[in-house]
C-alpha cells in the first residue's frame, strides 16, 4: 500500500472517529435537554391537575358536609363522587391530554393506586400498575434514556401526591407515552443526525485534503533529489528500465526518494572514486618531479606538499600538510623572505633566482 493511501486512511479513520464520538455526544446531549425540558413541561401539567384536585375535594366535602370523622370507606366514596363530578377537574385533565403531544392519560388514584379518576374509562377502578417514572430516566444516562425513548413502547409518568395528615392522600399520575416522545423527537433529531453527518464527512473531506498537502514537502524533496541524480542515472542506466523504474516509483513518494537516494549514492561512489584515482595519479606525477609543489589556501596553510620540497627546507615533508607558510618557510631565512614578499604582493612569479645562506642557488 503507498504512503499517501496510508496516511490518508489512517487520518480519514481517526477523524471519523473522533467526530463520531463527538456527534454521539452531541446527539445524547441534545436526548437529555429533551427530556428535561419535557419532564419540567409536563410536572407542571401535574401539578395544575393537583391543585383542582385539592379544589374539588376540599369544595365537594364542604357541600357533602362530610366529617372529619368519617370512616375511611364512606370517605373514599365521598371523595370519589366528588372529583368524578367536578366538571373543572375534568375540562383539566381532557385538556392536558389533548394539547400537550406527549400525554397519553391523567389519572387520580387512591394511596393504594385504586384509579378514582381518569381520562381512559378503562381505567376507572382499576389498578394504576407499576409505571417507570419519567424523573427516573431523565437522571439516568444517555443509554438508558435512548431505550427508554426508542426502544419498545411504553409509557412513563409523573406523579405528584396530595397528602393528608402526613401521608399520602391522593396521587395525579401523568402518563407520557414513549411513542409521543419518540414522534416529538424525530424532527429535532433528523436535523442533529444530518449535521453530524455533514460534519463527520466533511471533517474526512478535510483530512484527506491535509494528508496530501502534508505530502507535497515530500514530493518536493523527491524531484530535488531526482534533478540531482538525472544525468548520472540516464547514462548509467538503459532508456527502458529506467521508464519501468520511473512508472513504478511514481506510485509512491517514499519508493522514489528511496531509489533517487540509491542513484545519489552511486554517483558519490563513482565521484569518490574518480577522485581517489586523479588524487593518486597526481601525487605520483608530483614525486616523480624534482621540482617542489606546494598547493596553499587562501590563508596560507599547505593542503598539497610534494617529496622535492625537503630539497629546498632541508626537512623532510611529513607533517607539512596544514601547516602555515611561516611555518614551513621560515620568514629570517631567504627563501621564506623572497616567498612570503612574494605571497603578500600577489603577483605571479616565474623562475625567480634565489640564492639560499648555503651558497645554492634555487629557483
Amino acid at each position: 500500500m503507498r504512503l499517501r493511501t496510508k496516511m490518508v486512511l489512517s487520518v480519514t479513520t481517526l477523524t471519523f472517529a473522533i467526530v463520531t464520538v463527538l456527534s454521539g455526544l452531541f446527539v445524547g446531549e441534545l436526548l437529555r435537554q429533551r427530556i428535561e425540558q419535557t419532564t419540567a413541561s409536563n410536572d407542571v401539567l401535574a401539578h395544575e391537575v393537583l391543585l383542582m384536585t385539592r379544589q374539588a375535594v376540599e369544595a365537594g366535602l364542604r357541600v357533602h358536609h362530610a366529617p372529619r370523622s368519617r370512616p375511611e370507606e364512606a370517605l373514599r366514596d365521598a371523595v370519589t363522587d366528588t372529583l368524578r363530578d367536578d366538571k373543572a377537574l375534568t375540562d383539566v385533565m381532557d385538556a392536558v391530554v389533548r394539547y400537550s403531544p406527549t400525554v397519553q392519560d391523567v389519572s387520580v388514584t387512591d394511596a393504594h393506586g385504586m384509579t378514582l379518576v381518569s381520562t381512559d374509562p378503562d381505567a376507572l377502578n382499576q389498578s394504576s400498575g407499576y409505571r417507570t417514572s419519567l424523573s427516573e430516566v431523565r437522571d439516568g444516562g444517555v443509554m438508558l434514556q435512548a431505550r427508554q425513548v426508542f426502544g419498545p413502547p411504553r409509557v412513563l409518568e409523573i406523579t405528584q401526591t396530595l397528602e393528608r395528615n402526613g401521608s399520602p392522600f391522593l396521587v395525579v399520575h401523568v402518563g407520557v407515552r414513549s411513542t409521543f416522545l419518540r414522534n416529538s423527537y424525530a424532527p429535532w433529531l433528523r436535523a442533529a443526525l444530518l449535521f453530524a453527518g455533514l460534519a463527520g464527512l466533511a471533517s474526512v473531506i478535510a483530512a484527506g485534503l491535509l494528508a496530501n498537502l502534508a505530502l507535497l514537502p515530500i514530493e518536493d524533496i523527491s524531484r530535488r533529489l531526482e534533478s540531482l541524480t538525472a544525468s548520472t542515472a540516464a547514462l548509467k542506466e538503459g532508456v527502458a528500465a529506467r521508464a519501468v523504474e520511473d512508472v513504478e516509483a511514481k506510485k509512491d513518494a517514499v519508493l522514489r526518494i528511496s531509489r533517487t537516494i540509491e542513484r545519489l549514492g552511486e554517483k558519490m561512489r563513482s565521484t569518490e572514486a574518480g577522485y581517489t584515482s586523479l588524487q593518486l595519479n597526481l601525487s605520483q606525477m608530483l614525486d616523480a618531479l624534482r621540482d617542489g609543489v606546494l598547493l596553499f589556501t587562501a590563508d596560507r596553510r599547505a593542503v598539497m606538499v610534494s617529496d622535492a620540497v625537503a630539497n629546498f627546507v632541508d626537512r623532510p615533508v611529513d607533517g607539512m600538510v596544514g601547516m602555515r607558510l611561516e611555518e614551513i618557510f621560515l620568514p629570517d631565512s631567504v627563501l621564506g623572505a623572497a616567498l612570503l614578499d612574494e605571497f603578500s604582493s600577489g603577483r605571479p612569479v616565474v623562475g625567480e633566482p634565489v640564492r639560499l645562506e648555503t651558497g645554492r642557488q634555487v629557483e
